[in-house]
């Protein structure tokens, strides 16, 4: 699958919210795609494709195409791509998802085109993310690619996708990252492209004992090494019943409780 990651007409960005401007900006400016920004008092240049603007200012913006940003800015930057390739539904929509234990990279491809990018930190944000997706985007047909490195996110996610009644296909993810600014999500939308195996059951999580190491040195490295938590905290941080702060915290609390009965 090719993807398109540039569209032929700038998107605006008008509005008073100072710090929506510099995110969509930033955005804008990660993902190449071109902009202009404009003072809401004044005209929408004619090159312009769609508006971003923000909550209750679309009124203000004399533009056939504008799309109100709320909390989530990549979503907006989704839906003026969308209204830029003028259709209202498409015909495929493919989520890629790079797992890993540090950073998660989700991409959704629409018909070949970035519709959005971006780093996430837990599998419950891919889900509320997926969620989203299947909300916003009509579509005839939505494949969730995952890709295979870091077996128990990468299970941890396929398992949440099954259970949104989503297609769900394990790629092949051999030499997708690149050596760029946010590698994880590059290489989410690379594996958006690569057909994978289907996966219509849910998949076993079983941490392996190099995850748990993992997990542990970098609550070592967290809490500036003043802490390690233990292996029984490291594995239920790795099947996401707890977070690494929360872990953190608990054996923190275990050490406090030792008061002066510790070593001397």
């Amino acid at each position: 699958m090719a993807t398109n990651v540039c569209t032929v007409r700038p998107i605006g960005i008008m509005t008073e919210d100072f710090e929506l401007s510099y995110d969509l900006i930033r955005l804008l400016k990660l993902r190449g795609l071109p902009f202009k920004s404009q003072d809401l008092r004044d005209p929408v240049p004619g090159d312009v494709g769609v508006v971003i603007t923000g909550k209750g200012e679309a009124g203000r913006v004399d533009h056939p195409r504008v799309v109100e940003s709320y909390d989530d800015r990549d979503m907006a930057i989704a839906e003026a791509l969308q209204l830029l390739s003028g259709k209202d539904s498409f015909k495929t929509l493919v989520v890629g998802i790079d797992p890993g234990e540090k950073r998660i990279g989700f991409a959704l491809v629409a018909d070949g085109t970035v519709l959005e990018a971006k780093q996430l930190s837990t599998v419950g944000e891919v889900e509320e993310a997926l969620d989203q997706a299947v909300n916003h985007f009509p579509v005839r047909s939505l494949i969730v690619r995952v890709g295979h490195g870091a077996p128990t996110v990468r299970n941890r996610i396929a398992n949440a996708a099954l259970g949104l009644g989503l297609r769900v296909e394990i790629a092949d993810e051999t030499s997708t990252t690149r050596k760029v600014d946010l590698p994880d999500v590059e290489a989410a939308i690379t594996i958006a492209g690569i057909p994978g195996v289907v996966i219509d059951a849910a998949l076993r999580v079983s941490p392996s004992n190099g995850e748990l190491r993992h997990i542990k040195n970098r609550s070592r490295e967290r809490s500036g090494g003043a802490i390690t938590i233990s292996t029984p905290l490291a594995r239920r941080v790795a099947l996401g019943e707890l977070t690494l702060e929360e872990a953190v915290a608990i054996m923190k609390g275990d050490d406090d409780m030792m008061g002066d009965a510790g070593p001397v």
